[in-house]
């Protein structure tokens, strides 16, 4: 059984319910049942859409010690015999924490409290090379991953890009550079809390002949001015609750994105992409990427805006300015990142006999 604790909303975004999403189905794939814990009904619809199980906790998000006791009495409710939760083959138990509002006094309790109320794995996703957090397991699927260690706590660690947790729609699409450079994905992550995306449509839209497909997240700041933006300008289409973003990947030429997971999805497409900070946990990854592959890092946003922009307009006209064969060089560069078999080799090394205990991708 796959426990995942983590959550979804305004203030944190959809970046780590998504990840999570694509382990719970990898593990929904290999016959092991997965139940999402939430500490509040914001994140609900999505999950049963994608008919996912899960439980609320109704506790607060941002203060995480405070829920271990309504937390391990639900993980103790769904881990004994006759509970709702899906059951697996398998009797181990794992439970899977994907949250930046952790401390080091909330996991090392709930891995001590795991242990006595099902003797289950602790599991933690975790983005900024901490080694101070008690797990059992530490996944850090970043292209900066094996750059840590995380002996200190003794956890084993899956690290790199070999555990990127990719959605399988993006796994070996068809994707081919065109001749001519027509249009520019934009996204700004779940929120846009600095209305970045409305900026960079203003900006980039005066490019003549070019089309801005912009992907406005559920939570999104920026959605009522976007949508109005859209009404007014016709080169320029918004999108909400993309089902299949592959397809819609797959109709640009380049790509703005800030430095999340789509960073990944975007490699394994092999589009040419320019990448932004605005959080700082997207600082690393943006940097890493801009040094150790072909996509740019335009900047921090909260460092300097508008040289952060004019960046983005620079490579986006340089794009433009390319021929096929050098933009296909810069895809061919990308689509090396990933394999998108991370989730699958996650579930495999925390269910099956034949673990890859320490295994990691040095890029």
């Amino acid at each position: 059984m796959l426990l995942i604790r983590t959550d979804a909303n305004k203030q944190v975004g959809l970046g780590h319910l998504t990840r999570c999403l694509t382990i719970a189905e990898a593990a929904k794939r290999a016959g092991i049942g997965t139940t999402f814990l939430l500490a509040d009904e914001t994140a609900v619809e999505i999950l049963q859409e994608r008919n996912m199980g899960y439980k609320v906790l109704h506790t607060d998000f941002a203060d995480m010690e405070s829920e271990l006791p309504i937390l391990f009495k639900t993980i103790r409710k769904l881990t004994e015999k006759g509970e709702d939760a899906e059951k697996t083959e398998d009797d181990k138990i794992a439970l899977l924490v994907d949250s930046y509002r952790i401390t080091v006094p909330y996991m090392k309790e709930l891995k001590e409290g795991l242990q006595r109320v099902c003797g289950g794995e602790l599991l933690l996703l975790e983005d900024h090379g901490d080694p101070s957090y008690p797990a059992d397991t530490v996944i850090n699927y970043h292209i900066y991953g094996p750059d840590f260690s995380y002996e200190k706590n003794g956890s084993r660690a899956l690290q790199g890009c070999r555990y990127m947790p990719l959605r399988k729609e993006f796994i070996m699409q068809p994707y081919r550079i065109r001749e001519k450079f027509r249009s520019v994905l934009i996204t700004t992550g779940g929120t846009d809390p600095y209305r970045i995306a409305p900026e960079l449509a203003k900006r980039l839209g005066k490019e003549k002949g070019m089309t801005l497909h912009i992907v406005c997240g559920r939570f999104s700041e920026s959605r009522t001015e976007l949508l109005a933006m859209e009404k007014r300008c016709g080169n320029m289409k918004v999108y909400s609750d993309v089902r299949h973003m592959w397809e819609l990947m797959a109709d640009c030429d380049a790509a703005v994105s800030a430095a999340g997971t789509t960073l990944y999805e975007l490699c394994a497409m092999g589009i040419p992409t320019v990448c932004f900070s605005f959080a700082s946990n997207q600082i690393l990854p943006g940097k890493t990427f801009g040094e150790k592959t072909a996509m740019e890092y335009a900047g921090d946003y909260q460092k300097d805006k508008e040289a952060m922009y004019k960046r983005i307009e620079e490579r986006i006209r340089g794009l433009m300015g390319m021929s096929k064969e050098e933009r296909e060089k810069i895809g061919e560069n990308l689509r090396g990142i990933t394999d998108g078999m991370g989730a699958e080799r996650i579930v495999e090394a925390v269910f099956k006999e034949a673990a890859h205990e320490g295994e990691g991708n040095k890029l």
